[in-house]
């Protein structure tokens, strides 16, 4: 029997690698070691805890890359009733990840290399990838009429134009 030091040494590996044979390799013992000591319940339970830490560094790790990739960008938050930024406790604008401009097929491969659906098998993750191709609606320029134009720099100056007197 190894020393417990060896299974809180394995737990720090798995936790670091999230893969039990790199675990077990930087141990120097075999896999089905590591497999055989899940059978003390609260081993088991350090070994789930261990795999959720790994993974969520995993999640971290990805959602870092799409960044690095372009993939996606960071936006402030916009009140749709007011238009106006949403704002946090400290008065600082609150951001949200956008990610319009992905292509749709990095992201489900990024998502399923982090997500597992409950029974331990790939996810069911569909991703809508909605593209808006009209131009924003603007207001019609206005041309204002030039002999109102010229009236009102008139006024602004004293004179009356010539012929109106």
């Amino acid at each position: 029997m190894l020393p417990a030091k060896f299974r809180d040494e394995f737990i720090g590996r798995l936790m670091e690698t999230g893969n039990v044979s790199e675990a077990a390799r930087a141990l120097g013992i075999n896999r089905m070691t590591a497999y055989g000591w899940r059978d003390d319940p609260e081993f088991a339970g350090r070994w789930d805890a261990a795999l959720d830490v790994a993974r969520q560094g995993l999640r971290e790790r990805v959602v870092e890359t799409a960044c690095a990739l372009g993939v996606g960008r960071w936006v402030p938050a916009v009140d749709p009733a007011t238009g106006q930024p949403e704002l946090d406790d400290d008065f600082e604008p609150v951001l949200r990840f956008e990610t319009g401009n992905v292509d749709a097929r990095v992201l489900m491969k990024l998502m399923d290399k982090t997500m597992r659906s409950e029974d331990g098998g790939q996810s069911a993750v569909q991703v809508n990838n909605v593209v808006n191709v009209s131009a924003p609606q603007r207001p019609p320029l206005v041309t204002p009429d030039p002999d109102e134009v010229l009236d009102a720099e008139y006024e602004e100056i004293g004179d009356e134009p010539e012929g109106d007197a």
